[in-house]
């Protein structure tokens, strides 16, 4: 691929990426709006590989990931980007750092060291409990079907079923 092209490929790219992001002040955490792997983790992808959105973050604002290097959220947020909040790490610091932090997942992707996270604070979570209470209401009240809601709030009919019926979400 020439160069121009190549550079204008990745423009677009990084254009794409961060469109994707919630950007915030420098201080606040930078959260991934788009698809996530079963851990919660932002999933992009940029010439036909697979990244985690923090690692592809780090990999645009600072370069190249060393071989065996692990990137590392100071936030303990899976799903942020903000670079200011990432820093790298081994293998070891990694571990040693979920273990200090007690933030170890179980099997459950929501479960960690005996709590367990639902809502907004789950790993997976795509809604806000204003956005759920609203989709409640404008259900019940037969405004829009379930199909509807899941466009209107950009999100799959099923994700909506699962917070109306209160699978996922509870009493919100």
């Amino acid at each position: 691929m020439p160069l121009d092209n190549l550079q204008r490929h990745s423009e677009v790219s990084m254009k794409r990426f961060w469109d994707k992001v919630d950007i915030k002040s420098s201080l606040e955490c930078w959260d991934w709006q788009a698809s996530k792997n079963h851990k919660g983790y932002g999933k992009f992808t940029f010439q036909y590989q697979y990244w985690r959105s923090h690692r592809f973050a780090w990999y645009i604002t600072n370069g190249d990931i060393p071989e065996g290097m692990h990137v590392l959220h100071n936030c303990d947020n899976v799903k942020c980007c903000n670079p200011n909040h990432l820093r790298l790490g081994t293998n070891s610091e990694n571990a040693k750092d979920r273990k200090d932090r007690n933030r170890y997942m179980s099997g459950d992707r929501n479960y960690f060291y005996g709590k367990h996270f639902s809502g907004e604070l789950a790993a997976s979570s795509k809604l806000k409990s204003t956005e759920v209470s609203q989709i409640k209401d404008l259900y019940k009240n037969g405004v829009y079907n379930m199909t509807q809601l899941g466009q209107l709030y950009n999100v799959s009919k099923t994700t909506t079923r699962m917070a109306i019926r209160g699978f996922t979400w509870g009493p919100v």
